[in-house]
């Protein structure tokens, strides 16, 4: 049986924000949290962007949060 696997997020490129999304199978509230903490996303006309870089930096500062309680 051949298993789905998130795709690879390559640094230096920009992504649509439901690519991004996608690629690492976010889904609502933990794409939220990463806008929350600081994730910049460009909106250019109806669509809304993400650097790579960006993204990458701002998983990597979630895995140094503390987990929240409860």
């Amino acid at each position: 049986m051949d298993q789905v696997r998130p795709e690879v997020i390559e640094p230096g490129r920009l992504y649509s924000t439901a690519e991004a999304r996608s690629r690492l199978r976010l889904g609502p509230v933990a794409w939220r949290t990463l806008v929350r903490s600081g994730l910049p996303v460009s909106r250019l006309g109806k669509g809304s962007y993400v650097y790579a870089d960006d993204l990458i930096e701002a998983i990597r500062q979630q895995r140094k949060e503390p987990a929240p309680c409860g």
